[in-house]
């Protein structure tokens, strides 16, 4: 009986630790997300203003 305890105890260890995992894993691909939709948006921005330049230019 003591032996399925610590197994089952083992067990929720294991599992708190791959939420944690899983929770840092979800949380950085948003912020690598956003940084990405940053930067492609600030170019677009860029190119945009390079655009309205040249035409009123």
């Amino acid at each position: 009986m003591v032996a399925i305890h610590g197994a089952v105890e083992i067990a929720a260890a294991v599992q708190d630790v791959l939420l944690d995992v899983l929770l840092a894993v979800a949380a950085l691909s948003v912020v690598v997300v956003l940084s990405v939709v940053a930067v492609l948006l600030a170019d677009n921005h860029k190119k945009l203003i390079k655009s309205r330049c040249c035409v009123y230019g």
